[in-house]
């Protein structure tokens, strides 16, 4: 018997909207290792947006575009910037997922829909969250694959992949004052829980952050505020350019975050400058790492620890020309933290980031 708990499987995937899927997915194939697995291409007057799913290790990306400048996702890239528009669920029952999220609270997007081809069938619905963002409800009948109807399924001729695997956690800007409401929205629609809270300082800003999860771990999201402070910090930068609340990055996980990192470095992706410093210090809060000092210092990859192990973190610059959306590499050796002992370096890191993108958009 299904209880009024809204029961979620994992996450089915991201889609970004973006202002040309084309260099997007050429980007994220070239610099990331992703694989097109499947895509829409066709314009005409009845269809006029472009897709495309990307796919490394459990990951699924999925890019469109718009062809027209009248066009929704047109309007959404304008406000916001090449950005995550749908954060989407896998549920055993959209339907049961959909009506539950609405009588707690939610705001409908889609009702639920059959969307089939002569390939299979899913179930969508979808109900508005933070800002812009949507999270979309998917039942599917096929589990062995990832399959989406009308997309035309392809197979790239080489893997590029990176050592990437699955999606570790989304982090999420909000405006001042709502970190609360939106702790209870997550709590009360999603069966969302709390598994960490934190507060940062630094000498001029600040944020307020806690960590939400499924009750199996498979999905986390970390919540940020701004604080006030002496100059406007990452987080109300992040607001301003992106027009309100959004996702400010997606961390990827892998197995190996000396070779991810390496490879990604190889392919010309630049991640955020970490200061000498950081690594002159680290052993005094950090046990067991003198014999990868050197590897840590060279590709700028952040370290911390808990009673359970080591965490692993590096961070891409924002990937496009506004200073929002960037991507996470990380590493959990025993770590179920979330690198607490480097979210100052980070902050820090992140400020310093934008204000050099901000002096490039004057």
């Amino acid at each position: 018997m299904q209880t009024e708990h809204l029961s979620i499987k994992g996450l089915d995937y991201i889609e970004l909207y973006v202002a040309n899927a084309f260099q997007f997915v050429y980007f994220l194939k070239q610099g990331f290792g992703f694989n097109i697995i499947g895509y829409k291409e066709k314009a005409s007057d009845s269809y006029d947006e472009v897709s495309y799913i990307l796919e490394q290790g459990n990951i699924h990306l999925i890019i469109t575009s718009a062809v027209t400048p009248s066009h929704f996702v047109s309007q959404h890239v304008y406000s916001h910037g090449d950005a995550v528009k749908d954060i989407a669920f896998e549920v055993e029952d959209a339907e049961y997922a959909f009506e539950t999220a609405i009588k707690h609270g939610a705001t409908v997007i889609r009702s639920p829909d059959y969307i089939q081809d002569k390939n299979g069938k899913i179930i969508k619905a979808s109900v508005l969250t933070f800002g812009s963002t949507i999270h979309s409800f998917i039942q599917r009948d096929q589990t062995n694959i990832f399959y989406l109807p009308f997309y035309e399924m392809a197979q790239d001729s080489r893997d590029l992949g990176v050592g990437l695997n699955n999606i570790d956690h989304i982090a999420i800007a909000l405006d001042y004052s709502t970190l609360d409401t939106w702790r209870k929205f997550y709590g009360t629609v999603f069966s969302f829980s709390v598994v960490q809270e934190e507060i940062v300082d630094t000498n001029n800003s600040g944020m307020n952050s806690i960590v939400m999860a499924t009750k199996d771990n498979s999905i986390k999201f970390v919540f940020v505020e701004p604080r006030k402070g002496k100059i406007e910090s990452q987080v109300e930068t992040f607001i301003k350019k992106n027009k309100g609340p959004g996702v400010q990055h997606i961390a990827f996980h892998s197995n190996d975050i000396y070779k991810s990192m390496q490879a990604l470095r190889n392919n010309g992706i630049e991640f955020l400058h970490i200061p000498q410093t950081y690594y002159e210090h680290l052993e005094e809060r950090v046990n067991n790492i003198h014999d990868k000092l050197k590897d840590l210092n060279k590709l700028k990859i952040l370290v911390d620890q808990d009673e359970k192990g080591h965490l692993f973190q590096a961070f891409t610059k924002p990937i496009h020309q506004r200073p929002t959306l960037f991507f996470e590499i990380i590493q959990r050796m025993g770590s179920e933290g979330f690198g607490k002992g480097n979210i100052r370096a980070l902050f820090e890191a992140i400020e310093r980031e934008q204000g050099q993108k901000g002096k490039n958009l004057e």
